[in-house]
C-alpha cells in the first residue's frame, strides 16, 4: 500500500508573532512512499532541501476546517474548476503567507487520489521541484491526517495556549455521533462547511437524506450543484414517485437481470471499481449473445438487444434537462412491475447511448428494486459504471484489433467513433484505460 507521511519537528519560534505560531513553528516535511512533495529549492540560500520550516498551525487549521469536505467531496469537472474547491483540497491554501507545496487531496470512495506539481512561491523565494500522482487508501489518508491534527493541538496544550478554533472544532469533529456525521458527510459532499451553514440549506440536506434512497442521495451529494440543489433533489424524488406509479412492463428486462445476477459472480470488493464494469459489460454481452463487433449507435439498438418492440421501448425513457445539467446525467428506478424506468439528461444520440448504458449497468447491478443516478462525480460507483458503458458500447479487444501502430491518431479515433457509432470521448476512454496505445499530440 502506498503511504501518506506527514514528517514534523518543533522548532525555536524566532521572531514570529502570535501565540498559535509560536507555539507550533516547526521543519515540516510531506512523503508518497519515498517521494519528498515537499522538496525544494530555496533560490535565497542557493540550497535544496526536502522540508520547510513555519507554524503548523495554519496546516492543521486547514486540514479541520475542511475535514468533511477533504475527505468525502468526490471531484466531478464542473466543481473541481473553481477556486473554492482549490482552496478546500489543495495543501497549499494552508500556507497564510508561508510556502507550501500543491498537493491536491482527491477523495474517490475508499481511496484518495494525491497529485503534486511543481510551483513557485515568488514572495518567499522557493520553487517546489517534485512532481506526481498516487492512490492511497481513504482510512490510511485519514489517519494520517488526523495524528498530525492530534499533535498539533497537543503542543497548543503543552505550550499554554487554550480555547483556540483548532482544538474546539477538533473536539466537535471527534465527539459527533452518527447521525451527525452522516449529516456532515453529506454537507462535506456537496463541499460545504457543515459549522457554517445556512438553516434553510441544513433542513433540506436532512430532508433530502431521509426521503432518498442511501444509494442515490451519497451520490446525488457528490454531484449537485450547492447553489441548487433542492431543486435538483425535488426532480429527483419526482421521478422516483412517477416510474413507482408507473405500470411499465418490460418482462425481458426483467428476465435479463436475473440472468446476469445469475451469472455474475464478481466479487468487487476484490477489483478496482473499471474492472466491476468491464467484466459486467462482458457478462451482459454473452447473456444477449452479441458479438463483439456489433455497433451498438443507438438508443433503439439497445432496445433491440434486449428485444423490446419499437413501440415499448421508447415508454421506458423520459429525458429532463433543466435543473439536472452539470449534476445528474441519468436516472433509474423500477416501476411497479420491477421494470426499468430511464430518465436522461442530454438529447445527443450518441450521448445518450453511454449515458443509456450507465443507467443499464445501475439497473442490473442493484440489489433489491434497484434506483439509481448517474453523475459526472469520480466516485467508484460512476467510475463502474462509465467503464461498464465503454466496453458494452465498444469492446476493447476490437479497438486493439484497429491500431496497428503504438500511437492512435486523432483519424484513427474518428473512424473508430464512427464504426462503433459512438462519441470520440468513449474510445479515447477505452484506449487510454485499457493502454492499447498512446494518443497522439497532433492535432
Amino acid at each position: 500500500m502506498t503511504d501518506l507521511i506527514f514528517e514534523f519537528e518543533w522548532e525555536n519560534p524566532e521572531a514570529a508573532r502570535g501565540p498559535e505560531l509560536r507555539a507550533t513553528w516547526g521543519r515540516f516535511s510531506v512523503y508518497v512512499d519515498n517521494e519528498a512533495v515537499t522538496r525544494l529549492e530555496d533560490k535565497q540560500a542557493a540550497s535544496i532541501r526536502k522540508a520547510v520550516y513555519g507554524p503548523l498551525y495554519p496546516i492543521a487549521e486547514w486540514i479541520v476546517k475542511n475535514w468533511w469536505s477533504l475527505l468525502n467531496e468526490t471531484a466531478t469537472p464542473r466543481r473541481e474548476a473553481t477556486a473554492p474547491y482549490w482552496q478546500r483540497h489543495n495543501l497549499a491554501a494552508a500556507g497564510e503567507g508561508f510556502a507550501l507545496p500543491s498537493l491536491f487531496f482527491r477523495p474517490e470512495g475508499r481511496q484518495m487520489r494525491l497529485d503534486w506539481r511543481r510551483r513557485s512561491s515568488i514572495p518567499q523565494r522557493v520553487e517546489f521541484l517534485s512532481e506526481g500522482g498516487a492512490v492511497v487508501d481513504l482510512k490510511h489518508a485519514m489517519e494520517t491526517l488526523s495524528t498530525f491534527v492530534t499533535a498539533v493541538v497537543t503542543r497548543l496544550e503543552q505550550q499554554g495556549v487554550a480555547d483556540s478554533y483548532l482544538s474546539d472544532e477538533w473536539l466537535a469533529i471527534h465527539t459527533a455521533d452518527a447521525d451527525e456525521r452522516s449529516f456532515c458527510k453529506a454537507v462535506g459532499q456537496l463541499g460545504l462547511d457543515p459549522y457554517d451553514l445556512d438553516e434553510e440549506i441544513s433542513e433540506t440536506v436532512i430532508r433530502l437524506a431521509s426521503s432518498l434512497p442511501e444509494k442515490i442521495w451519497e451520490e446525488f451529494f457528490a454531484a449537485a450543484d450547492p447553489s441548487r440543489f433542492r431543486d435538483q433533489g425535488a426532480e429527483i424524488e419526482s421521478f422516483l414517485q412517477e416510474s413507482h406509479q408507473s405500470d411499465l412492463d418490460l418482462a425481458p428486462f426483467r428476465d435479463v437481470r436475473r440472468q446476469f445476477q445469475d451469472a455474475a459472480s464478481i466479487e468487487t470488493s476484490d477489483l478496482f471499481p473499471w474492472n466491476v464494469g468491464y467484466e459486467a459489460a462482458k457478462t451482459l454481452r454473452t447473456i444477449l449473445n452479441v458479438p463483439t463487433d456489433k455497433p451498438i449507435s443507438s438508443i433503439q439498438a439497445v432496445g433491440d438487444l434486449f428485444h423490446l418492440s419499437p413501440s415499448l421501448w421508447p415508454q421506458a425513457i423520459t429525458y429532463r434537462n433543466g435543473l439536472w445539467r452539470h449534476a445528474i446525467d441519468a436516472a433509474v428506478a423500477p416501476s411497479r412491475r420491477e421494470s426499468p424506468c430511464f430518465a436522461l439528461g442530454q438529447r445527443h444520440e450518441r450521448g445518450q447511448v453511454f449515458t443509456l448504458c450507465r443507467a443499464i449497468f445501475e439497473y442490473l447491478t442493484g440489489s433489491g428494486s434497484p434506483a439509481a443516478i448517474v453523475t459526472q462525480s469520480r466516485s467508484e460507483h460512476q467510475k463502474s459504471n462509465r467503464a461498464f458503458a465503454a466496453e458494452f458500447i465498444a469492446p476493447a479487444e476490437q479497438i486493439r484489433d484497429r491500431i496497428s501502430g503504438e500511437i492512435a491518431t486523432d483519424e484513427d479515433i474518428q473512424e473508430m467513433a464512427d464504426v462503433f457509432g459512438t462519441s470520440e470521448f468513449v474510445i479515447r476512454h477505452q484506449i487510454q484505460n485499457h493502454r492499447i496505445a498512446a494518443i497522439s499530440e497532433w492535432t
